[in-house]
């Protein structure tokens, strides 16, 4: 067989070659391009939820609309947050309508119930909550005798609880400092009786209070009446209506209370998140789930609308952070079938990783001159340098190739999905809260902190999958120069020579690991990564494994039927 033959045979190999490279690396842009992930949203997919959906600005015109001002001063103090446009635009029009009816600005708008109520005695805008304005024996009194004729059963449940006695909390009403529990009372019967409930809470609330007024327990609606105070200091008579449409039972009442209470500075962002997704449950979940993290990712979602909200809200995952474009055209079909999209993105990196496979396979495919490990050849010592058999592939080969091509696709869906492995940052809310000013309201159980979940480093995983991927690809180097040096129409004792003279070559894999720690030491001492001493120390563990598999697995055992092939020539050896 012609060296000649063979040199058509590679050029014959190299269209095929090239064809498979393209369809591979296609196939793995394709896969990238997706936008679609495991645990987490991709902002696309958010901007594509949000369009033709309310916006920030849209939700302040709609409430200034219906006079209900604070709500829209909620949502334009957002838009300013948010540098979104018009924003001076919707606060100025919201302060002249305040302006034009300064009797409904204390309550944060115009209400039917209570203009019915004070439109003699309005009261004035003075920064003091709603709970310390019905802390006014005065303000009670008109109340009391609306409520006092109101035919609804849950609101006559409700006001026969304020002559219980054995509150833990609070200091019972008809004691001297119970105007709190007095205030509380008269608040949660007004929202009864005006319906601002839902309909399940509503049916809550009364059972609840009609057991604690025939067992004179009131435990369990105390709980209630605290929730609703923390609320009442928070938010005006407009924005508790329109929180309360979104709260089914007592039980999220109270885990809304804890959060307000324990993230005040981030009111407006909870209360815009709650009206637009329409679920308080929703939102308290995922803040208590992703802490800071998730309000930022709140914030997002409402900077493209409701309908983004809505997706973040139902999923309940981080927004993801993907380096590089994606493909928007991909979205509507991410939405409407999530997971057949991403059984098409990993089919793709799999069938883009088989493909290189391939390509690899062809192009490294050749004929060697000698036995070695790294594949099985056949020859005729003493034989003409050409005079050679085809390499039968070996296993080992393809086990170093299919790992490479291993280790890329996890590094690759590794990147793609950068909130696979991290940690989550939980919010522990308090247990018990202090309301500034009010009698007998509990001191807070302990300090609240943020604790880490347990979980994964995902830098750490990437770090030793990169120092990895660079010892096989050194390792693939150093057998290409053993192939090279296999192949070369030499005699066994000038392959010798050359093998000796690329032993530097051969201990590289040394040289890069203690490079690759070196760097990350450097870098996590500035500050550029995050400190790990177990991903710097990986780069020297697999230059140690790639030299001693070099040298030991390759190396010597080509040297060693070199000098095989040596002594046969010369006759020293029987044949």
């Amino acid at each position: 067989m012609s060296t000649t033959y063979y040199h058509r045979q590679e050029a014959d190999r190299m269209p095929l070659v090239f064809l498979w490279l393209l369809a591979g690396l296609v196939c793995l842009l394709g896969g990238w391009l997706l936008p679609v992930s495991i645990n987490s949203i991709h902002p696309v997919l958010l901007e594509f939820a949000g369009q033709k959906t309310p916006s920030v600005i849209n939700s302040a015109d709609t409430y200034l609309m219906q006079h209900k001002y604070s709500a829209a001063d909620r949502y334009a103090e957002l838009a300013q947050t948010l540098r979104l446009p018009d924003a001076p635009q919707v606060a100025a029009a919201s302060a002249r309508l305040q302006e034009q009816n300064p009797q409904e600005v204390f309550w944060g708008g115009r209400d039917p119930q209570l203009a019915l109520l004070f439109s003699t005695n309005a009261p004035v805008a003075n920064g003091q909550s709603l709970v310390r304005l019905f802390m006014n024996a005065a303000v009670r009194n008109v109340a009391d005798l609306h409520l006092a004729n109101s035919p609804s059963p849950g609101v006559q449940a409700l006001l026969k609880t304020r002559h219980l006695e054995d509150y833990k909390q609070f200091v019972p009403a008809n004691k001297p400092g119970g105007a709190p529990l007095d205030a509380t009372i008269t608040l949660t019967a007004l929202f009864y009786g005006g319906e601002y409930f839902t309909p399940s809470l509503m049916n809550e609330l009364k059972r609840t209070a009609e057991r604690a007024a025939a067992t004179s327990n009131p435990a369990e609606i105390e709980r209630i009446y605290h929730s609703l105070l923390v609320l009442a200091n928070r938010f005006t008579w407009i924005e508790l209506g329109e929180l309360f449409r979104t709260i089914t039972n007592s039980t999220e009442m109270r885990l809304l209370a804890e959060i307000i209470n324990d993230r005040p500075d981030d009111r407006v962002e909870l209360f815009c998140a709650i009206t637009q997704s329409g679920s308080a449950a929703k939102v308290t979940a995922y803040l208590r789930t992703f802490g800071d993290e998730g309000l930022e990712y709140v914030r997002q979602a409402l900077r493209n609308g409701q309908g983004a909200v809505k997706m973040l809200m139902d999923r309940q995952v981080r927004l993801a952070t993907i380096p590089g474009p994606a493909a928007p055209f991909a979205a509507p079909l991410i939405v409407k079938w999530p997971q057949v999209m991403l059984a098409a993105k990993y089919g793709l990196f799999f069938a883009g990783g088989i493909a290189l496979l391939i390509a690899w396979g062809r192009f490294s495919s050749r004929r060697a001159a000698a036995q070695s490990l790294f594949g099985v050849q056949q020859t005729l010592y003493g034989g003409e340098p050409d005079q050679v058999q085809p390499q039968v592939g070996g296993g080992f080969r393809l086990f170093v190739r299919g790992l490479f091509i291993l280790l890329l696709l996890g590094g690759l869906v590794l990147v793609s999905e950068p909130m696979l492995l991290k940690k989550i940052q939980s919010t522990e809310i308090k247990a018990g809260y202090r309301i500034a000013g009010l009698a007998n309201s509990p001191a807070p159980a302990s300090d609240s902190k943020a604790q880490p979940m347990n979980g994964f480093d995902q830098s750490t995983i990437v770090s030793v999958l990169i120092f990895a991927l660079f010892q096989i690809l050194y390792y693939m180097i150093c057998l290409m120069k053993i192939r090279e040096i296999d192949m070369h129409p030499t005699p066994p004792s000038v392959k010798l020579r050359l093998m000796e003279n690329e032993e530097n070559l051969f201990d590289g894999g040394l040289y890069l690991g203690i490079a690759g720690t070196a760097a990350a030491l450097v870098l996590q001492v500035m500050g550029v990564i995050q400190a790990n001493l177990l991903a710097a120390y990986s780069s020297n563990l697999f230059g140690i494994i790639c030299v001693a598999f070099v040298k030991i697995g390759h190396v010597r055992s080509f040297k060693r039927q070199l000098i095989l092939q040596l002594q046969a020539e010369q006759g020293t050896i029987p044949r």
